[in-house]
């Protein structure tokens, strides 16, 4: 189950990332300010979103190794 979950969680945010990357590579002119920091913003919440999944896990595990 928890593999299950971590690998739905990569794929989300591997998806995401893809999309704020295409997002920003298609920018054109002087408007794609908003279009980069949308792209900067979904990495922080990707990478905020693995930790705490991971830290999730992990502290699963582990009460489930006092068990």
């Amino acid at each position: 189950m928890r593999q299950a979950y971590a690998f739905v969680t990569g794929a989300l945010t591997s998806a995401l990332l893809l999309i704020a990357t295409l997002i920003h590579l298609t920018t054109v002119g002087d408007g794609g300010a908003w279009d980069y920091w949308l792209g900067v913003s979904f990495g922080v919440v990707g990478v905020a979103f693995v930790i705490a999944s991971a830290t999730w896990i992990s502290v699963g595990s582990r009460q489930n190794a006092h068990r």
